[in-house]
Parts: structure tokens; C-alpha cells; sequence
């Protein structure tokens, strides 16, 4: 065999065993960063800051205005959608000026409210409702004595938009209604409307 044959044999099968080698490479390249890449768990945390505004509704209507709403969401939900959520919300709930007494007013509600979220991707949509407790403190400039701190039983329920943007975190859009059990004028009866910032833990 002469020189120009062997070379072209040696070339031949140095092809084939490219051939050969690069689906087993193209292969391990494909799988090497699914193995690098770290299982995520079937339990997730994830805290929610949030700002909007509250209406008063029926006869809470009579004695407060529409007012700001700030609220914070501590969650905890596991990956087949179900969830508990702490609610924890704040307003100044302000008074109607033909309310001859001239109230300031510190109002907020904390709420356990177990969840279920629909959805797994970009969008999910969230269904949530529980009870906890509403803490109000009320003062009078024009008469020190006159005001004081009032607590009673609440209720809470809310539906919440999630638009997840990465895996660590997006935006919120929530709207619910909270009711609380005080006595007289302090039986409060709202909706409320809220958006923000979610943030995956």
C-alpha cells in the first residue's frame, strides 16, 4: 500500500470515530446542567409588601371615608398550590368631616388566612380567607380623655393576581373585603384594593 492509500484510510477513520464520539458528547453537554442544577423544594416562602386603598361599606359609610390601605403578606405554599397566609394590614381610617368629633384614628387587622393558588407558571391566581383580629386606637386633640383602644374578631378574605417574573419574585394585584365584630359603630364592614411587590424566599 502506498503512501497517498494510507493517509486516506487513516483519514477515513479518524471521521468515523468523530462520528462516533459526538452524539455520546452532544449528550453529555445536554445533560451535565440538569445535574448541576439544584432541586427545588415542594415548600416555598414568599413575603408580599403592598399599598392601595379601603371603601367603607354600608353603614361604616355613615361615620368613615374612602382612605389608604398598607399591607404585608407572609406566606407559606407548598408546589401543589395549597398555602397558609398571614395578613397583617394598616389604614389611618379616616373619619367623615360631619362627624362632630375630631378622631385620630390608628386602625389594622391581622388575619391567618389558609390559600389555594391556581397555576404554575407566569400567571397564578390565588384564593385565600380566614379570621383574626382588628386593634383600633382612636384620639381626640380636643379632649385627652376621650378616645381609647378597641379590639374585636375580623374576618378576611381576598383574591390575589401573581405575575411571576423570576424565580424570585413579581408583582401582586389583590382586592378583598374584611369585616370586623366590634360593637355599635365599630362593627367595620370594608373593601379594600392593593398592589405591590412579591418576593420569593
Amino acid at each position: 500500500m502506498n503512501l497517498s492509500r494510507r493517509r486516506t484510510c487513516l483519514a477515513a477513520l479518524a471521521c468515523t470515530a468523530a462520528a462516533t464520539a459526538a452524539p455520546g458528547i452532544a449528550a453529555a453537554q445536554t445533560t451535565a446542567p440538569a445535574e448541576e442544577t439544584p432541586a427545588r423544594g415542594g415548600v416555598r416562602w414568599s413575603v408580599s409588601l403592598l399599598g392601595g386603598a379601603l371603601a367603607p361599606l354600608r353603614s361604616m359609610r355613615d361615620t368613615y371615608q374612602d382612605g389608604l390601605v398598607a399591607g404585608a403578606r407572609v406566606e407559606l405554599r407548598t408546589r401543589l398550590g395549597l398555602g397558609v397566609v398571614v395578613a397583617l394590614d394598616y389604614s389611618p381610617l379616616p373619619r367623615r368631616q360631619t362627624v362632630a368629633e375630631t378622631f385620630d384614628t390608628t386602625y389594622g387587622t391581622a388575619a391567618l388566612m389558609p390559600a389555594f393558588t391556581l397555576g404554575r407558571g407566569t400567571v397564578r391566581l390565588q384564593l385565600a380567607a380566614g379570621g383574626g383580629g382588628a386593634f383600633e386606637h382612636s384620639t381626640d386633640p380636643d379632649d385627652p380623655e376621650a378616645g381609647g383602644d378597641h379590639v374585636a374578631p375580623a374576618a378576611l378574605a381576598q383574591l390575589a393576581l401573581e405575575l411571576h417574573l423570576s424565580d424570585g419574585g413579581g408583582l401582586v394585584l389583590a382586592a378583598g373585603g374584611t369585616r370586623t365584630f366590634g360593637e355599635g359603630d365599630r362593627a367595620f364592614e370594608y373593601g379594600w384594593a392593593m398592589a405591590g411587590l412579591r418576593l420569593e424566599l
